[in-house]
């Protein structure tokens, strides 16, 4: 679909390339997110800041963290949809 011919670069090339490469990097700062934010869930949990598991502040945090990770699987998988839809015949 982006190709060019022979030797010939591809109209837009370097903007999809960062833009697919913004996708992996969004799915890297998910990560390090979630697994900052999962580390101090974890720390209250182990002082016993919070009493009980279930109760919205708890549920709140656990969406803290699960939001992070969801994007540390979903902005990756998009950018190779997209390097896929762009760059491959």
């Amino acid at each position: 679909m982006a190709s060019a011919g022979e030797g010939q670069p591809v109209a837009g090339g370097h903007a999809r390339t960062v833009l697919i490469a913004l996708f992996y990097a969004l799915g890297v700062v998910s990560l390090i997110t979630g697994l900052f934010f999962g580390l101090g869930v974890g720390y209250l949990f182990y002082n016993n800041e919070i009493g009980d598991p279930f109760n919205l502040e708890s549920v709140i945090m656990y969406f803290l963290v699960a939001l992070p990770l969801a994007g540390a699987v979903f902005f990756p998988l998009l950018g190779h949809m997209l390097r896929r839809l762009f760059f491959e015949d």
